[in-house]
């Protein structure tokens, strides 16, 4: 059940993906079948400018989660304390 909840993950995450890259093709206006010789340098610039966007998004958003995330370096020990005595009784 493990491997098949890790599967579908796996695989959600890449459609989300593929969905995601195909619209941002379609917002920067890329042409299907495109010649890199007759590309337009524009559209090249805005796709590095979404990039950059979307990077700078997803870099703060899990800075924001990490943030909350509570861990000190007390309660790390506290854990691994509690760890290594369940350890010794098993």
């Amino acid at each position: 059940l493990m491997f098949a909840a890790l599967i579908m993950v796996g695989k959600a995450v890449s459609g989300i993906g593929n969905i995601f890259s195909g619209v941002l093709l379609t917002v920067v206006g890329f042409p299907e079948k495109a010649d890199p010789a007759t590309l337009d340098p524009t559209i090249i610039e805005h796709l590095v400018w979404a990039k950059v966007v979307v990077l700078g998004v997803f870099a703060t958003l899990a800075l924001i989660a990490a943030a909350f995330y509570p861990i000190t370096r007390e309660s790390h020990e506290r854990t691994v304390e509690a760890l290594k005595a369940s350890r010794s009784k098993a």
